[in-house]
């Protein structure tokens, strides 16, 4: 998910409005930078957000997107525990001007979790998350049908829902990946291209060494658009059923406790746009939490493409980082793989 800074969008469009006129036109410079967060921390998953700076936009100036560093981010858990996350570059550091930041410790349903992130220039900016509880969901069937003038994949999912004030986010992803010769080593497999300094030296000493072709999977995940015919969604309540979009968002309040079926339909033309090409499908359902929720709800409908009330005054968007920029959502996830 890219959520784009809202200052730095209205700044191009003046950008564009000033190529259009003869007539020089000074811009207002914005506020000073703000560390940013942004990800999500999901219950049985490691530690894992992405950490920036804002842009500041001064008149006269160049626009300088740069890579935050000397940053400190901890995790303190509900029991006072704190992990420290260490930051690294990664493939998407360059179009993202994020950074990764990760720790090994695993998170934990139910729990709370204080982040902080510090900086010697910046000042620290904090969040508090909360991890839904688990809570089970089944896809109950699949086919083929016709919505909306499309040839759609009807996807039915139930979720079993628990007695408490949940919220929940379906979303579909599509994630390319490689078939690539690896070997086995101590225990864990290798791509061949990535390590053949060792792969040499082990056929170079006799070793017998166990190869085949593995299934390396990108970080960049491409999300499918979808049409839903889910009449309890935000989707549908804001009377949109012909739309594409890009999640079902559902609050609980008229299935409280109980089974609830949504179905969603992919358009075939965007779920398998080249035949025969390294792509898995993920479905994934999330309970999130509720300022979660209300985020992407909000981003829906600030986005003119696939919000469901686009024809509304585009909303503020309000995250959860105090004295910073960005959302950490707090989720409770179960994921179905298809490769379509």
């Amino acid at each position: 998910m890219k959520i784009r800074n809202i200052t730095y969008l209205l700044v191009c469009c003046c950008l564009c409005l000033i190529a259009a006129c003869d007539k020089k036109l000074m811009l207002p410079s914005t506020e000073n930078q703000k560390i940013v967060l942004l990800g999500e921390l999901v219950a049985g998953d490691s530690m894992k957000i992405r950490a920036g700076m804002s842009t500041v936009i001064q008149s006269g100036a160049m626009m300088n997107e740069e890579l935050i560093q000397n940053l400190s981010i901890n995790i303190k858990d509900g029991a006072n525990n704190t992990t420290q996350l260490s930051g690294a570059e990664d493939d998407l550091s360059i179009t993202e001007h994020t950074v990764s930041f990760s720790s090994g410790q695993l998170t934990q349903a139910g729990n709370k979790y204080e982040i902080r992130a510090s900086h010697p220039e910046l000042g620290t900016a904090y969040a508090n998350i909360i991890i839904p509880n688990p809570f089970n969901a089944d896809i109950t069937d699949t086919l083929s049908t016709e919505y909306n003038g499309e040839n759609c994949l009807q996807v039915n999912i139930q979720i079993n829902d628990n007695a408490e004030n949940n919220f929940y986010v379906v979303e579909v992803l599509q994630q390319p990946f490689t078939l690539e010769p690896a070997f086995l080593f101590n225990g864990q497999w290798f791509k061949t291209s990535e390590n053949f300094s060792l792969y040499d030296s082990l056929i170079n000493a006799g070793v017998t060494v166990e190869e085949k072709l593995d299934s390396f999977y990108t970080q960049m995940l491409n999300r499918i658009t979808f049409y839903t015919t889910d009449a309890q969604s935000e989707h549908l309540l804001n009377g949109n059923s012909k739309t594409l979009c890009r999640r079902v968002l559902l609050y609980d309040k008229s299935f409280n406790g109980s089974a609830h079926l949504t179905s969603i339909l992919l358009p075939k033309s965007q779920i398998n746009p080249f035949p025969g090409s390294g792509l898995r499908t993920l479905i994934q359902v999330k309970s999130v939490a509720e300022d979660y929720f209300l985020y992407l709800k909000g981003y829906e409908q600030y986005d003119p493409f696939s919000g469901f009330s686009n024809t509304n005054t585009p909303v503020r968007l309000t995250g959860n980082i105090t004295n910073g920029v960005g959302m950490i959502g707090g989720v409770y996830k179960r994921t179905f793989t298809y490769q379509f």
